[in-house]
């Protein structure tokens, strides 16, 4: 989506529709995560109302009911390496991606699992912070297992129980101009979340589908540390360790079948960034801690073409999806000046710990940038599959935007 602005904290992250985290130590980590399935990406994310497809599991599983035959795939996620207008480097990497498994036990119950890798990265932070630097190593893996049921000929309604986990390593570091460490931030811990979603398809007419999809968003707790001044370490985000939430999102979809040959599908995703609370101290006790005030509204289109031929067929498929700008609600346009922490004089005696108002007032001080101004973006999508008459698969999708490409290949077989 997708301003870049540098406040306070870390945040996830993700499915579809993103928003980066608003926070100098975690910078460009997603709020939101992507979709990995090669066939679904090619789609621009639009799958909430295609049938057909075992990818269902994750992204609305009322569709498994619609399986005609098993399915099993699989594919790769390569991202490439780029720079954001923030000076973050992002390092290229290749993950699994997605793997599901999907199928009907009879003709109106249907069950289907799924394993997604839809980020891990390292961020390098760059000059734009000013006078701080900073890295974080992250990776979000999720699996679940899905459920559908089909009630009436025309309806189907699914369930899927997911347990998304957590790996975050990362250090902060903001120096004056004179070259001395002020304040040093680290964080490293796993946790692991457990949600839940809903979704229902209706089939309108032999050539219409209508989808409707609620996925819960994640919550983890990881520690932060903080040194001012190379005072003693105290925890950084109050009385206990900071909260990293993924929004929760809600998608309404359509999907057109033009004749035999041609596929429209569109979705609108409801994200829910105003869930997302900044773990950080509030910079004046008793108050609440800074939200996101965004609740955004982000589009999803796309177009596959089915060509046959005698022993196999060739589908072609485009899809935009839109990002919307996220910012935090923070008053003040400007950093305030660094607190003023003498280094401990040499003692026997230990220095005093740093008073949870003293890191209220370093939550103050850190860079930002000025609400206003940020815009949404648009990123676009081209793939295809070659399908033979065996049930076999083979699927290439390639993303472009204004967050960098990345491709997906895999496979997928019926059965």
């Amino acid at each position: 989506m997708i301003a870049r602005r540098a406040v306070l904290v870390c945040a996830l992250l993700a499915t579809g529709p993103l928003a980066e985290a608003q926070d100098v130590f975690y910078r460009s980590w997603r709020w939101v995560k992507e979709t990995s399935a090669a066939r679904a990406a090619g789609l621009g994310g639009a799958m909430t109302a295609v049938p057909d497809d075992a990818s269902g599991s994750e992204t609305n599983p009322a569709v498994l009911t619609t399986l005609v035959k098993s399915e099993l795939m699989g594919n790769v996620l390569n991202q490439r390496e780029r720079t954001t207008p923030d000076g973050d480097a992002l390092q290229a990497r290749t993950g699994f991606g997605f793997l599901g498994l999907g199928g009907r036990l009879s003709s109106r119950w249907a069950v289907g699992v799924y394993a997604v890798e839809p980020q891990a990265v390292r961020i390098e932070s760059g000059s734009a912070l000013a006078s701080g630097v900073g890295r974080v190593e992250g990776t979000l893996t999720e699996t679940g297992v899905s459920a559908a049921w089909r009630p009436a000929s025309r309806v189907h309604v699914g369930v899927r129980l997911s347990a998304t986990r957590l790996t975050l390593d990362g250090s902060y570091r903001l120096q004056p101009a004179g070259g001395s460490t002020v304040l040093e931030v680290d964080t490293a811990g796993e946790a692991t979340s457990l949600t839940a979603g809903v979704g229902i398809l209706y089939e309108a007419s032999p050539h219409v589908r209508l989808g409707l999809a609620r996925l819960g968003g994640a919550r983890f707790e990881i520690p932060r540390t903080a040194r001012l001044n190379g005072l003693p370490e105290q925890a950084l985000d109050g009385d206990g360790p900071s909260v990293v939430r993924q929004p929760s999102v809600v998608s309404g979809g359509i999907g057109l079948l033009a004749g035999t040959r041609v596929l429209i599908t569109g979705q609108l995703d409801y994200v829910r960034y105003g869930e997302i609370q900044t773990p950080f101290a509030s910079a004046d006790p008793g108050t609440a801690p800074p939200r996101f005030a965004l609740f955004a509204w982000e589009p999803r289109v796309g177009i596959e073409l089915s060509l046959p031929f005698s022993s196999m067929s060739l589908q072609l498929r485009a899809g935009l999806s839109g990002r919307s700008a996220a910012g935090a609600e923070r008053s003040g346009t400007a950093a305030a000046p660094l607190p003023s922490v003498p280094p401990p004089a040499p003692s026997p005696v230990p220095p005093p710990p740093i008073s949870r108002t003293a890191l209220q007032e370093i939550a103050a001080a850190l860079p930002q940038t000025p609400r206003g101004g940020e815009t949404g973006s648009l990123r676009g999508a081209v793939g295809g599959s070659l399908v033979t008459a065996k049930g076999l698969r083979l699927d290439l999708a390639v993303r472009f935007g204004a967050e960098g490409a990345s491709l997906l290949a895999g496979t997928a077989v019926r059965f």
